[in-house]
């Protein structure tokens, strides 16, 4: 396996409309935005990323949520089981 792919996708519902701040804080900044106008559901992603043998420490994790998203950023991985 070159590149590991994790992917998880959900909504937010609700009976009365909602709307989404997005934030992603990192250890330099704090990154935010704001989804599109209020609905009753709101698709949500969130993924994470990374090469198998390229950075072993080091994966990128993205947040989108409707059609907003923040900067995907570093984040340390925790280490991959594998089957006995």
């Amino acid at each position: 396996m070159d590149v590991l792919d994790t992917i998880w996708t959900g909504s937010l519902v609700a009976d009365s409309p909602i709307a989404v701040l997005v934030f992603l804080s990192s250890a330099t900044a704090v990154h935010w935005v704001k989804a599109g106008p209020a609905t009753f559901g709101q698709p949500v992603r969130l993924s994470l990323h990374a090469y198998a043998d390229y950075s072993p420490g080091l994966a990128t994790f993205g947040a989108t949520e409707g059609d907003a998203f923040v900067p995907a950023g570093p984040v340390a991985p925790a280490p991959l089981r594998t089957a006995a």
